[in-house]
């Protein structure tokens, strides 16, 4: 007993010293910007400073006397009494942590605490901490990483709906317990293009008071005047006196009541200078209020949102010209065809006459403007070809034929219209493959045109049949002007061609390779390139399965 009376003598001399520290020092600690306490070694408060009615809304004289571990987060306790016993472990051992303390109004502040171990310390005989304030760094660093994972997901759709989605789930419970997007249309009126809620429950209440309450466009607040002016509307405090306001009906005040609303915030959204709509953000159940902080995230998250929509809306413009040439050229083709046949046989006509009249230089001049209007067949055939391969009705027939024979007749064909460079056929077919004889042809014949083209008049063209196990390979070999790498990987793309500002201009539209190649892959096949570059020549390749199989695709390769 008289030991525990001399603990207690002690523990009063102690706290004596404090309170004279603390009275010559009180200036020091009243303008202090950390909470210093005293522990004991069971975490009980013994002193703790003026400054923590500043930070965190307590009297000293409410907490001397409390457990620490009390005021602490939930999730941050089980650590800090580790880091408590590991302090304790080891006389003059110091820890510093980062944990959330339980502020007096009941929210939580963020706070970066060091403690030492001066238990047997003699003039001191505790456990000091002293923790810091860092809520505003840990939100900030929170909003950083938050918008940085925004940005990411919303530039990561191009679709207006998916974007909607995004946004509302990006902000519950980030920002708001839940949130909505208002989308203002052409004819003059709000649509609700995505909401979310914390609770799956309350969102079928917001979703009956939004269904029942349409927005009224002549109001002189909320959603008109927040898109016509493209300012936010803050509501730092929903009282009971606005929920009446705002209530039309009993029901409309028994649920907005529900919805336990605490505050609300509308921030605008703006594509190209004019205001679209609207995100809304609300907090209700988590009483927490939204801040001026708040508010300057939500109108940064509304800002990158924006540029999705933006991106998205430039993408469908451009779908949209592409749809609208793609249709040009289909009827623009199909136009062509009746006057380019008769145009043909009028050609062949005249042909068949001057040639019987012996009037050869006229029977040549016929023939070149016969090989002229197959060239041009070919070109608007290609054109049509394109607009089928687009809407998915190429057809393809399914045969099993002698890949030699097509090789054969492709050079032939070539001849016929009146090419007269050499073009050098070299190995053979092991076998008949399955596909679309016609359309193969045509691939192959894209080919030998493509290397024609590139290449010197006196300069040949090496067709190669390669037979494998399971595949054939037929290459197009030209010793002409190459391809530079950076070409190669988009030699495919529709519409693509080749603008080297130090060659001379070659005549086509880019489609005869991306027929080609979409021929190929249909056919389960894999058409390649390779070039050494610049004045090296190209060889085009392309793989075709004795069985037909659905493997396919595009690659580069290099000599």
């Amino acid at each position: 007993m008289a030991a525990d009376g001399a603990r207690v003598g002690q523990r009063t001399d102690r706290l004596r010293t404090l309170k004279r520290g603390e009275e010559r020092f009180r200036p020091l600690l009243e303008h202090s910007f950390e909470v210093i306490a005293l522990l004991d070694r069971a975490g009980v408060i013994l002193y703790t400073g003026p400054s923590t009615r500043r930070l965190l809304g307590y009297a000293p004289d409410e907490l001397v006397g409390r457990n620490a571990l009390e005021l602490i987060h939930p999730d941050d306790r089980e650590a800090i009494a580790a880091a408590l016993a590991s302090l304790l472990a080891e006389p003059g051992e110091s820890g510093a942590a980062e944990y959330r303390l339980r502020h007096q109004d009941g929210s939580w502040r963020w706070m970066e605490g060091a403690w030492a171990n001066l238990l047997d310390d003699a003039a001191v005989g505790a456990i000091v901490g002293n923790s810091r304030d860092v809520t505003d760094r840990k939100a900030l660093e929170s909003n950083l990483s938050y918008l940085a994972r925004a940005s990411k997901l919303l530039s990561a759709s191009l679709d207006f709906d998916t974007i909607w989605r995004n946004l509302t789930e990006l902000a519950v419970p980030h920002i708001a317990d839940w949130c909505a997007v208002d989308v203002l249309h052409e004819r003059g009126v709000f649509d609700i293009a995505a909401i979310a809620h914390r609770d799956p429950e309350k969102l079928a209440l917001v979703k009956e008071y939004r269904e029942a309450n349409p927005i009224d466009m002549s109001a002189e607040f909320g959603l008109p005047v927040i898109v016509t002016t493209k300012r936010p509307e803050y509501i730092p405090l929903i009282t009971d006196e606005l929920l009446v306001a705002i209530s039309k009906t009993a029901r409309d005040l028994e649920v907005v009541r529900s919805l336990g609303m605490t505050s609300a915030l509308s921030v605008p959204l703006v594509v190209r200078d004019r205001g679209i709509g609207a995100i809304t953000f609300v907090t209700s159940d988590s009483r927490r209020r939204l801040t001026e902080t708040d508010v300057a995230m939500a109108e940064e998250l509304a800002a990158r949102a924006s540029l999705a929509l933006e991106n998205a809306t430039l993408y469908a413009e451009a779908r949209g010209a592409v749809a609208l040439r793609d249709d040009f050229i289909a009827v623009a083709s199909h136009e062509l065809k009746t006057p380019i046949t008769s145009l043909k046989m009028y050609t062949q006509v005249l042909g068949n006459r001057t040639a019987r009249a012996g009037d050869e230089r006229t029977s040549r001049l016929l023939a070149k403007m016969d090989a002229q209007t197959n060239k041009l067949t070919r070109l608007v055939n290609d054109l049509l070809d394109v607009s089928r391969m687009r809407h998915g009705r190429l057809e393809f027939y399914d045969e099993a034929f002698d890949l030699g024979e097509v090789v054969a007749e492709a050079v032939e064909h070539l001849r016929l219209t009146g090419e007269e460079r050499e073009m050098r056929v070299e190995g053979e077919a092991a076998r008949p493959v399955r596909g679309d004889r016609d359309r193969v042809g045509q691939a192959l014949t894209n080919l030998l045109t493509n290397a024609l083209k590139f290449s010197a008049p006196s300069e040949a063209v090496v067709v190669r049949l390669t037979p494998g196990t399971a595949e054939a390979t037929v290459s197009v070999r030209d010793f002409g002007i190459g391809i530079e790498e950076e070409h190669q990987r988009r030699l495919f793309e529709r519409f693509y061609r080749v603008d080297d500002p130090d060659e001379r201009t070659y005549p086509g539209l880019g489609i005869g390779l991306f027929i080609a190649n979409e021929i190929v892959t249909r056919h389960g096949g894999v058409m390649r390139v390779a070039s050494a570059g610049k004045g090296q020549g190209a060889e085009f390749s392309f793989t075709l399965p004795y069985e037909r199989g659905t493997a396919g695709g595009t690659d580069t390769g290099d000599h």
